[in-house]
């Protein structure tokens, strides 16, 4: 028998994924001012970016009342609480999939539908080696890395916005501040990454943020959702600085020179804001 906290985390992870759960918060975009229920029944919402982006809240808002509701699986329930799980991340993926997006977002809409029934797929699969004690096939499902069209979908939600986030925001400036810190460590991955494709130059990502998120989806490029995001990029052969801003305003770099050293600056560069002292970290 599978335990049953084994298949919380396991389908838990999946039906991040298959809701387009990818962190990036709730669309930016005016609030929702249709219910979900609303949304069901009309079929074919509005065009214009401001319903848009309220459909796809409103479906957000769901998303997150629906799966808190689902809660942790026992022995006792454990198939219907798998079936409710797949049922759940079904009916939201067909309703973001039933939207009509405005033009300018069409082709990255999308992929990130393809995104989502990728992850659908696969909670499927997941769900269906619970249901049969499969214990070798969960774990291969579950450690298995992300689809292709999962990926892309996950980076077009990055870039746009799009999907939702149920994590709790950080509460004090320490941890907002541990936010950007560790996004600008992730930046520092994706451009040391780009480095080997390039013969170890850092030149081709001077400027450019959405190199680092092509490489690493998680990275978000833009500020909203109350999320740290990347707000500097620059680089020569042999250098570079990245940037996080974090949402109490502090800024947290990581500085290569071309000898290879390596700093950990930030601002304000006097006194102690957040993880920021004296403008270092």
């Amino acid at each position: 028998m599978i335990a049953t906290s084994t298949v919380g985390v396991a389908i838990g992870a999946a039906l991040v994924l298959a809701l387009g759960i990818f962190g990036s918060g709730s669309p930016r975009t005016t609030p929702s001012t249709l219910s979900p229920s609303t949304l069901a029944s009309t079929g074919s919402p509005p065009t214009s970016p401001i319903a848009f982006g309220s459909d796809l809240t409103a479906i957000c808002a769901q998303a997150r009342e629906s799966t808190q509701s689902l809660g942790q699986p026992t022995a006792a329930d454990l198939g219907s609480w798998t079936d409710r799980a797949v049922a759940l991340a079904a009916t939201l993926t067909r309703k973001d999939a039933a939207l009509q997006p405005p033009a300018n977002v069409a082709a990255p809409y999308r992929t990130y539908i393809a995104g989502l029934e990728s992850s659908l797929a696969r909670l499927r699969q997941i769900a269906a080696a619970v249901k049969t004690g499969n214990r070798a096939e969960l774990s291969s499902l579950t450690e298995e890395t992300a689809s292709a069209a999962t990926r892309k979908g996950n980076q077009a939600a990055s870039t746009n916005g799009w999907g939702c986030s149920l994590t709790v925001q950080p509460t004090t400036p320490q941890t907002a501040d541990a936010a950007a810190e560790e996004l600008a460590h992730t930046a520092q991955v994706a451009i040391e990454t780009l480095a080997t494709d390039h013969n170890g130059s850092y030149a081709s990502a001077n400027g450019k943020p959405s190199a680092l998120q092509a490489l690493e989806a998680t990275i978000q490029i833009r500020p909203g959702n109350g999320n740290a995001y990347i707000s500097s990029l620059t680089s020569t052969a042999n250098s570079y600085t990245v940037t996080a801003n974090s949402t109490t305003g502090d800024t947290f770099s990581i500085n290569r020179l071309s000898t290879g050293s390596l700093s950990n600056t930030c601002s304000p560069t006097h006194g102690t804001h957040g993880n920021c002292v004296n403008g270092a970290w």
